[in-house]
């Protein structure tokens, strides 16, 4: 029989040294794995005797704890009757969704950087702060924005343009235009759905989605809502636990994914300028997967 733990319970737990949480309506003793978190202690504590679902589900997919963690860990499952369902908007969260509701309509979104203004108003600042920095002093970034400023399109004049045909292949998968959905980590810290938003978006355009190891959806949500013929890559870290890796890419030949995408200069995790911020602040953004 599952345990009933008290909101009261459960928040005596409320120290490093003694660290419950909830998370989707379960209690899980987080203590002995505060250590191994690849996103620091404090991102876990500051939700200590809480419930951490909202800023759990914004980053990991929903089965990550019974996937990486042993079921030692869980301790019951939360008493509805005893939680409080009093929640109090703050001002921050106001100003969010008159952002939201003041969004151009899509038509009216010119270029990228019209897309980037309007993120910078709707997303919540540590969702920004993930998706607009850069590593360390952002040199990078800045160059990477210079470079494709520096790309010009040459016009091919006096042809025929009456019937346009701009599909091609991609390692022999057909794609309606030479353009593929990267693996970007964190979809829900955009959009409550997360990757399987693209999943469906590439599938209705007929592009290819590279599916991110560090998804906010699992690997088999995404693989779940493919259309019919849709083709998808996998984009994989190489986790210190090379059973895992291994499970990993035994699963995505399993589940028909078309190509493997091994990310090779990634060893240690680059320090975001931005992220760094949100650890001052408990606040910290970080990936769920050991690498090595």
């Amino acid at each position: 029989m599952v345990r009933l733990v008290s909101s009261q319970e459960l928040a005596q737990h409320n120290t490093q040294e003694d660290c419950w949480v909830i998370i989707h309506g379960k209690v899980y003793d987080l203590t002995k794995f505060l250590p191994e978190h690849p996103g620091g202690i404090k991102v876990i504590t500051r939700w200590a005797g809480q419930d951490a679902t909202p800023s759990f589900e914004s980053i990991h997919p929903p089965d990550i704890v019974d996937h990486y963690l042993g079921p030692e860990v869980f301790i019951g499952e939360i008493d509805k009757s005893t939680l409080s369902v009093t929640k109090v908007e703050s001002e921050e969260e106001k100003q969010r969704r008159a952002a939201h509701a003041k969004k151009p309509a899509l038509d009216e979104m010119l270029n990228i950087f019209d897309f980037e203004g309007v993120a910078k108003q709707v997303l919540k600042p540590d969702a920004w702060a993930y998706y607009s920095s850069g590593a360390d002093d952002e040199i990078t970034l800045r160059e990477n924005h210079n470079a494709f400023h520096r790309l010009w399109l040459r016009p091919r004049v006096m042809v025929n343009v009456t019937n346009i045909d701009m599909s091609t292949t991609f390692l022999g998968t057909k794609t309606s235009i030479p353009v593929y959905i990267s693996a970007t980590a964190l979809g829900r810290l955009g959009h409550p759905e997360g990757e399987v938003v693209l999943t469906r978006a590439s599938h209705s355009e007929g592009i290819i989605q590279m599916i991110p190891t560090l998804a906010s959806c699992s690997f088999n949500e995404m693989i779940n809502n493919r259309g019919r013929g849709q083709a998808q890559w996998f984009q994989l870290y190489v986790n210190k636990d090379r059973k895992v890796t291994e499970k990993l890419v035994r699963n995505a030949e399993e589940k028909g994914v078309k190509a493997l995408f091994i990310t090779v200069d990634a060893p240690q995790l680059g320090g975001s300028l931005f992220d760094r911020l949100f650890i001052i602040r408990g606040k910290a953004i970080r990936s769920q997967t050991s690498f090595g």
